[in-house]
């Protein structure tokens, strides 16, 4: 609310929707990322667990998480142990040296579960039989990967490699009466059935919508879960999701339905770069444009590219409420106003919410 007031954003009736709580407060989280330290700054024991924001060499042990599924934390233990017997060196972060960097577990409501280590090269023959070993231990998980980091470089600690092992290549997720898809490194939102949930609320508000009238597009689309939750209602919509993730746009044609029309397709493509002008100027007037940016928000560019289509409607779900209320500044500020507005308890215990906005033109 005060990040809106800061930026003087008229709210429909003045007034806020109270937060929709998270049907789940606890073990609610379908993912985890557990960082390895080899003992420096940790009164020389190698440990596992979490680390602060910003700095991932300060690895503090982690015992329990009351926000992971029962039985998550069990199966990082299981990881850290095998390790040890089977004397895996951890990563010491002071020099880069060691094998193990992190292990992330990612699980989903349809009972799939994925391990992930990460391991700091590839050319290592203990990866194989410690990877074996650990399929050994744990049956119940369905997909094997890990990941290799290239310890003396920054890029490798922001875009890892990922490699299949054995087992499922993708998760499957179920949200309402939609199955989908994604490959163990995409992204999907943490808190799936608060996510069902927002899906739902976006077809509900879109119920009233005339989208056959023009075309709709769906920005930052990823695994095409908004996109593909509006074509299963509006089955005579125009409607195309861009994504720059090239797997994740892979992953949104795999979850388009074998009885789909045709209505529905994704484009892969930086956004600054595909959603232009140049691009809008090939249709009619969008009826809706969605986008659900990352949490720094959207760009200036796609903004302007927004308010030169004159959609519609605009719905904008976000992660940030500065950002949020950022873009909103330039879209009421461009003939649109706010009509609908609600946030969501995505990760509960914490003070981050998700929230869904409409706007629509005032022109």
């Amino acid at each position: 609310m005060r990040a809106l007031e800061k930026y003087g954003i008229s709210l429909p009736e003045n007034n806020v929707p109270e937060v929709v709580p998270s049907p789940l407060l606890t073990g609610y989280r379908n993912r985890v990322d557990y960082t390895f330290e080899a003992g420096a700054g940790n009164g020389g024991n190698p440990i596992m667990g979490f680390h602060l924001p910003g700095d991932p060499s300060s690895v503090f042990d982690c015992r329990e998480c009351l926000l992971l599924p029962p039985g998550f934390h069990s199966l990082a233990m299981e990881v850290r142990e095998t390790a040890r017997d089977a004397d895996i060196p951890f990563y010491r972060f002071s020099d880069r040296s060691g094998l193990l960097r992190n292990v992330t577990l990612r699980c989903t409501t349809t009972g799939d579960i994925a391990v992930i280590p990460g391991f700091t090269r590839n050319r290592d023959d203990r990866i194989a039989s410690f990877m074996e070993t650990l399929s050994r231990h744990l049956p119940k998980v369905t997909t094997w990967g890990y990941t290799v980091w290239d310890p003396l470089t920054e890029s490798g600690f922001y875009n890892p490699a990922y490699y299949h092992y054995k087992g499922k290549k993708h998760l499957e997720e179920q949200a309402g009466d939609l199955r989908f898809q994604y490959s163990p490194q995409a992204f999907y939102q943490p808190n799936p059935l608060q996510a069902a949930v927002i899906f739902r609320e976006i077809r509900e508000l879109t119920s009233s919508m005339n989208l056959e009238s023009g075309p709709v597009f769906d920005l930052y689309t990823g695994i095409g879960t908004i996109a593909l939750s509006l074509a299963a209602v509006h089955k005579n919509a125009s409607i195309t999701g861009i994504e720059g993730n090239s797997p994740a746009v892979n992953d949104a044609r795999r979850n388009v339905p074998g009885e789909s029309n045709g209505n529905i397709h994704f484009i892969c493509g930086d956004i600054l770069e595909t959603f232009t002008t140049d691009f809008t100027g090939n249709y009619q007037k969008p009826s809706l444009i969605v986008l659900d940016p990352p949490r720094s928000g959207t760009l200036t560019e796609i903004k302007k590219t927004i308010l030169q289509a004159k959609p519609d409607a605009i719905i904008y779900l976000s992660c940030n409420p500065v950002s949020l209320a950022w873009d909103l500044k330039q879209f009421t500020g461009g003939g649109y106003r706010v009509t609908h507005i609600r946030p969501f308890d995505m990760f509960p215990h914490t003070h981050h919410v998700e929230t869904l906005t409409v706007c629509e033109p005032v022109f």
